[in-house]
């Protein structure tokens, strides 16, 4: 036990929030002199603390700690090779298509002529300090020749063909899907237990019964009540009952502060130095990444009527972000790992390429895009979109078993239409058409850029408050189930595909409250 707290307290110490909270306990300490001469001194610092509001500040620490660690389960010692990725036929597959990827990037290097990274030239520079809301009209190369690294449909072909060595799956097609690995997933009655909240007509959320008297206080409204908790949730600054009151959805004037509440964003003046600092890397230098970032806010963001507003911002942060180191040590845990690079007159230090480890792929600024309208501040906005990519938007793109990885969800969604959507199933099979090919550019986009913002918030908060990215496979399901007559009419993928092509009529509680309530177990 004492080694496990030491462990926990050494990653504490490399937390954002860990300087401040020490500090706190500090002055709290300082301002109760007289529990130096106590007898029972540690029984009475423990009840100082428990009374004041440095106990939820550690009980902030600790959670976020053990969220963004999840090496911290293992005994001490453990491989981290096995920690990233216990099955060996699974690591070997994220590996090749980690090869696959910087070998495209460096073809693309060669065949364009740009190098992976380079120093800006002066006037350039000078030009993105005098002019930075024309940098991005200011490219030397046209964007237009630079293409994704690669699009979900690609990835799809990679992932249906990753294989255990070890089992053999039918060859049925019509039972079997695209994905045809023994991993564990959920079956409806455990998911229910999962998403009790969500799945009671019991319990009123915000989304559906906005305007209803709240129970047990008649003379407010269900979004009155809402917003009365969540102010008091705010003044406590408590993070696991933040992830509760989420499950029931979150007033929209405190969704900011409370989605940083959550993820552990706590900006202090440090972090605006680092922002700083991270804005005169992108003027010193230029990546290749970054015009594929460019190339990718343009072509999805810049060309949807719901974020194309943000283009500028966009661009800005993640160009910041693809300089930021933060992001590849919270991803060291995680499967996959980041192509290195050697720089120039350091030829035997290897670099992390881009230095935040992830390479933009197409779609990569929509899981950015939608946070837009949530926080306005740089700062926190760069820190909450970290959070959130490096605890779940990256396992939407990695070869990975762990149950919220893309494999397993792939895996869920499929046996949930297999056995609640049977016939919808079995005319998709006859068709010779695979459901989860329909789908499967919404889980890896997570839904962003596919549902109206109004729709996407409270299906994100879901992720945050049940710490969990099943509800996206759950919610693909139910769209599909949804759309079932005029899917059951159609008779060929391009049909099936229009008939699924606009998703913006989709309302996303009541639908997953409805699926839950009328499939039977």
């Amino acid at each position: 036990m004492n080694r496990d707290v030491a462990r926990l307290m050494e990653h504490m110490r490399k937390e954002d929030g860990y300087a401040s909270v020490m500090q706190s306990l500090e002055r709290l300490v300082a301002s109760h002199p007289e529990l130096c001469d106590a007898d029972d001194y540690r029984e009475q610092l423990l009840a100082l603390v428990r009374s004041s509001r440095c106990q939820r500040r550690l009980q902030n620490l600790v959670q976020q700690t053990v969220l963004s660690r999840p090496d911290l389960l293992y005994p001490p010692g453990y491989p981290l090779e096995a920690i990233q990725e216990p099955l060996d036929y699974m690591r070997r597959a994220q590996r090749a298509w980690e090869r696959r990827l910087y070998k495209s990037l460096n073809a693309m290097s060669a065949e364009l002529g740009v190098p992976l990274a380079r120093l800006r030239p002066p006037a350039q520079q000078q030009k993105m300090v005098e002019r930075p809301e024309e940098a991005s009209q200011d490219e030397p190369v046209e964007l237009e020749r630079f293409r994704p690294v690669y699009a979900p449909k690609d990835f799809l072909e990679v992932l249906t063909r990753v294989e255990n060595p070890n089992y053999a799956a039918s060859s049925s097609d019509f039972l079997y899907g695209m994905v045809r690995l023994p991993l564990s997933v959920p079956d409806l009655a455990e998911l229910r237990q999962q998403f009790e909240e969500l799945g009671s007509s019991r319990l009123q959320h915000l989304s559906m019964s906005a305007d209803l008297p709240a129970a047990g206080k008649p003379h407010l409204s269900v979004a009155q009540y809402r917003e009365m908790l969540g102010a008091r949730l705010l003044e406590l600054d408590d993070a696991p009952a933040a992830r509760e009151f989420a499950k029931l959805g979150v007033p929209q004037s405190q969704r900011g502060e409370l989605w940083c509440q959550m993820l552990g964003v706590r900006p202090d003046a440090r972090h605006t130095a680092q922002l700083e600092e991270l804005d005169r890397a992108v003027l010193q230098h230029q990546l290749l990444a970054d015009r594929l970032v460019a190339r990718d806010v343009q072509l999805t963001a810049g060309n949807d009527d719901q974020y194309f507003v943000f283009s500028e911002l966009l661009r800005a942060t993640l160009l910041r972000f693809l300089r930021h180191t933060a992001p590849l040590k919270a991803l060291t845990p995680l499967p996959g790992r980041p192509a290195r690079a050697t720089a120039a007159g350091s030829p035997d230090t290897p670099l992390a390429y881009p230095p935040c480890g992830v390479v933009p792929f197409h779609g990569f600024s929509m899981y950015l895009a939608p946070l837009c309208f949530v926080l306005s501040d740089p700062t926190r906005l760069l820190m909450a979109f970290e959070r959130l990519y490096s605890r779940y938007f990256v396992l939407l793109h990695t070869l990975s078993s762990r149950p919220d990885g893309i494999v397993s969800l792939s895996l869920l969604l499929e046996r949930l239409l297999r056995e609640h959507e049977l016939t919808l199933w079995l005319h998709c099979r006859r068709c010779r058409v695979q459901p989860l090919r329909l789908v499967f550019r919404w889980l890896v986009r997570a839904f962003s850029g596919y549902l109206r913002v109004s729709q996407l918030l409270p299906l994100w908060e879901l992720v945050l408050a049940y710490d969990s990215l099943r509800p996206l496979a759950l919610l693909a399901a139910a769209v599909l189930a949804y759309r079932r007559a005029s899917l059951l009419a159609a008779t060929s993928q391009q049909t099936m595909e229009a008939v699924l092509a606009d998703l913006s009529s989709i309302r996303v509680l009541p639908l997953l409250r409805a699926v839950l309530g009328r499939w039977t177990a």
